[in-house]
């Protein structure tokens, strides 16, 4: 799947610790009732989250994707967050 979005020259797809569950759920309901909608649609979320980080400084991503909860593992006590959009550098627009 990767291998396809680089080809387009868009960003790869990275499924975070806490999205791995639904992730598998929705591989299941594909595998075995033949229904690719729950899996087109967590698919489609993911790489919005995913492309919405810089990825030019790799701690910084890594402690961007923490503040997301992109590492924990329980569904119960976490949500993924989507990160919030960095207000530009001075002399940016």
């Amino acid at each position: 799947m990767n291998a396809e979005l680089s080809v387009v020259g868009s960003c790869p797809i990275i499924v975070p610790t806490l999205f791995r569950e639904q992730y598998l759920d929705c591989l299941r309901v594909l595998t075995r009732d033949g229904d690719a909608r729950p899996y087109l649609s967590a698919m489609q979320r993911i790489h919005g989250w995913t492309a919405s980080f810089d990825y030019e400084n790799l701690d910084d991503v890594i402690a961007r994707m923490k503040a997301c909860n992109a590492f924990e593992r329980s569904r119960a006590q976490f949500e993924l967050l989507f990160p919030e959009a960095r207000a530009p550098e001075r002399g940016q627009s």
